[in-house]
This record gives C-alpha cells, sequence and structure tokens, in this order.
C-alpha cells in the first residue's frame, strides 16, 4: 500500500507527516476488524487537499449540494487503488476548533470517515446510519492517543 498526497491549496499548511503515519494505523484497524479485506490492505489511496471553494464546486456536481464540505470519497477504477479522498483543511481546521481539539484528531477522524465511505459504508443511505459512525468513533477511539468520542 502507498498514500498519494497532492496538495491543491496553499492556505494551510497540511500535517503530512503525522497523514502518512495514521494512515497506515487506520487500515490495520480495519483489517483487524475484518472490514478492510485482505486484498483491499494493499490498494493505494490518494488524498487530495483542496480550497473551500474548490470542493464545493465538487460537491455541487457530484453530490447536488452547494456549499463546502470536510470531505469527499471516489472509488476507482483502477484496480490498484482503493479511492480519493477529498479533503477540505479550511472545514476540517473550523471542526476541530469546534470540536475543541487538535487540528490531528480531526484529520484522523476525517480519514477513518472517507476510507470507510471508500469500503462501501453511507451514513446517509444505510437503513442504520449509525452503524458507519459508530464504526468510526470505534476506530478513531482505538487509534487516538486524545480524548474518546461517542
Amino acid at each position: 500500500m502507498s498514500f498519494l498526497i497532492i496538495n491543491q491549496q496553499k492556505k494551510i499548511k497540511i500535517p503530512k507527516s503525522y497523514i502518512l503515519k495514521i494512515l497506515p494505523l487506520i487500515y490495520k484497524n480495519l483489517s483487524q476488524k475484518k472490514i478492510l479485506l485482505t486484498k483491499q490492505k494493499k490498494l493505494d489511496l490518494t488524498l487530495v487537499f483542496t480550497s473551500a471553494k474548490q470542493i464545493q464546486g465538487l460537491n455541487k456536481n457530484f453530490r447536488n449540494k452547494n456549499k463546502p464540505t470536510d470531505i469527499l470519497s471516489f472509488n476507482s477504477l483502477d484496480p490498484s487503488l482503493l479511492g480519493e479522498l477529498i479533503l477540505c483543511p479550511e472545514i476540517i481546521v473550523e471542526q476541530a476548533l469546534m470540536n475543541n481539539w487538535p487540528q490531528k484528531y480531526e484529520y484522523l477522524y476525517m480519514l477513518i470517515h472517507g476510507v470507510l465511505h471508500l469500503l462501501g459504508y453511507d451514513h446517509e443511505l444505510d437503513e442504520d446510519s449509525d452503524r458507519m459512525l459508530k464504526l468510526q468513533d470505534r476506530v478513531f477511539n482505538q487509534i487516538s492517543d486524545g480524548p474518546k468520542v461517542s
């Protein structure tokens, strides 16, 4: 597995080394839970960091929601890729402030959220929408050295 990070915005510094450290932990945790299958563990993941304006355009085009969002996930047609996560550092930083915790925890929380979407979880469409969010919290609590969420 490898991770490609593309930074298309210059407004906010991306904690690249932290992200590269936690992504394997997310993969490992999801593998132990049998959520990430053996063949999926080998798949590469692309992360794109973009501006609020750019992610708003993507959100409008792909989800018909004309507002910026924290993260979008796109599955890949390339069998060697798990997919692509588009993240908006501006929104993530705002959410970290609202949650009263360091930005690194918000990045971790959003990355878990995005990977779960790539694995087929959908809190907006699933009959049991809490299932994805509870799993996200559980993975966060097991990986994070910070506050516990529920």
